[in-house]
Protein backbone atom coordinates (compact mmCIF):
# COMPACT_ATOMS: atom_id res chain seq x y z
CA UNK A 1 0.00 0.00 0.00
CA UNK A 2 1.19 3.46 -0.89
CA UNK A 3 1.90 5.80 2.00
CA UNK A 4 0.17 8.80 0.38
CA UNK A 5 -1.98 9.37 3.44
CA UNK A 6 1.02 10.50 5.44
CA UNK A 7 1.97 13.22 2.97
CA UNK A 8 0.41 16.59 3.52
CA UNK A 9 -0.07 18.66 0.41
CA UNK A 10 0.71 22.32 1.01
CA UNK A 11 -2.19 24.72 0.76
CA UNK A 12 -2.04 27.57 -1.69
CA UNK A 13 -0.28 30.35 0.21
CA UNK A 14 -2.48 33.39 0.87
CA UNK A 15 -1.80 36.70 -0.82
CA UNK A 16 -1.12 39.64 1.46
CA UNK A 17 -2.22 43.27 1.29
CA UNK A 18 -0.02 45.60 3.32
CA UNK A 19 -0.89 49.24 3.93
CA UNK A 20 2.13 51.37 4.80
CA UNK A 21 2.59 54.97 5.83
CA UNK A 22 5.62 57.20 5.21
CA UNK A 23 7.77 57.58 8.28
CA UNK A 24 6.32 54.54 10.05
CA UNK A 25 9.18 52.92 11.96
CA UNK A 26 7.56 49.47 11.67
CA UNK A 27 6.63 49.29 7.97
CA UNK A 28 10.11 48.44 6.68
CA UNK A 29 10.45 45.68 9.29
CA UNK A 30 7.11 44.19 8.29
CA UNK A 31 8.02 44.44 4.61
CA UNK A 32 11.30 42.54 5.23
CA UNK A 33 9.43 39.89 7.21
CA UNK A 34 6.85 39.50 4.43
CA UNK A 35 9.65 39.19 1.89
CA UNK A 36 11.13 36.35 3.92
CA UNK A 37 7.74 34.64 4.22
CA UNK A 38 7.34 34.96 0.44
CA UNK A 39 10.74 33.32 -0.12
CA UNK A 40 9.66 30.46 2.14
CA UNK A 41 6.41 30.22 0.13
CA UNK A 42 4.39 30.71 3.31
CA UNK A 43 2.57 33.61 1.69
CA UNK A 44 1.86 34.40 -1.94
CA UNK A 45 1.92 37.76 -3.65
CA UNK A 46 2.44 40.84 -1.46
CA UNK A 47 0.73 44.04 -2.54
CA UNK A 48 1.98 47.19 -0.80
CA UNK A 49 -0.28 50.26 -0.73
CA UNK A 50 0.62 53.71 0.59
CA UNK A 51 -2.30 54.39 2.93
CA UNK A 52 -1.78 58.15 2.69
CA UNK A 53 -2.60 57.96 -1.02
CA UNK A 54 -5.90 56.18 -0.32
CA UNK A 55 -7.70 57.97 2.54
CA UNK A 56 -10.99 56.86 1.01
CA UNK A 57 -10.24 53.17 1.57
CA UNK A 58 -13.50 51.29 2.12
CA UNK A 59 -12.39 49.55 5.31
CA UNK A 60 -12.59 52.03 8.17
CA UNK A 61 -10.03 50.00 10.15
CA UNK A 62 -7.41 50.71 7.48
CA UNK A 63 -8.15 54.44 7.67
CA UNK A 64 -8.08 54.34 11.49
CA UNK A 65 -4.79 52.41 11.61
CA UNK A 66 -3.22 54.84 9.15
CA UNK A 67 -4.27 57.78 11.34
CA UNK A 68 -2.85 56.14 14.44
CA UNK A 69 0.51 55.35 12.85
CA UNK A 70 0.77 58.75 11.20
CA UNK A 71 0.08 60.43 14.55
CA UNK A 72 3.12 58.68 15.97
CA UNK A 73 5.37 60.29 13.36
CA UNK A 74 4.60 63.89 14.35
CA UNK A 75 5.17 64.88 10.74
CA UNK A 76 3.49 67.97 9.26
CA UNK A 77 2.78 65.87 6.15
CA UNK A 78 1.07 63.30 8.37
CA UNK A 79 -1.16 65.97 9.91
CA UNK A 80 -2.46 66.87 6.47
CA UNK A 81 -3.74 63.31 5.97
CA UNK A 82 -5.05 63.02 9.53
CA UNK A 83 -7.05 66.25 9.17
CA UNK A 84 -8.97 64.68 6.28
CA UNK A 85 -9.95 61.82 8.58
CA UNK A 86 -11.32 64.17 11.25
CA UNK A 87 -14.42 64.44 9.04
CA UNK A 88 -14.60 60.71 8.21
CA UNK A 89 -18.03 59.08 7.99
CA UNK A 90 -17.04 56.47 10.59
CA UNK A 91 -16.92 57.54 14.26
CA UNK A 92 -13.97 55.28 15.09
CA UNK A 93 -11.83 56.91 12.39
CA UNK A 94 -12.75 60.40 13.63
CA UNK A 95 -11.89 59.44 17.22
CA UNK A 96 -8.53 57.94 16.32
CA UNK A 97 -7.74 60.86 14.00
CA UNK A 98 -8.42 63.34 16.82
CA UNK A 99 -6.18 61.35 19.17
CA UNK A 100 -3.49 61.18 16.47
CA UNK A 101 -3.61 64.95 16.07
CA UNK A 102 -3.11 65.32 19.83
CA UNK A 103 -0.18 62.90 19.73
CA UNK A 104 1.30 64.86 16.84
CA UNK A 105 0.98 68.06 18.86
CA UNK A 106 -1.54 69.66 16.52
CA UNK A 107 -4.50 69.75 18.95
CA UNK A 108 -4.31 70.68 22.59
Amino acid sequence: MDNLGSKIMPAIPPDTLLFITPGCPHCSTVMRALDELTKQVLIGKVTVVDATQHPEHADHRVRADACYLLGLTGSADARTYIEVCLDDAHAEVREIAAEAMKNAGAIT
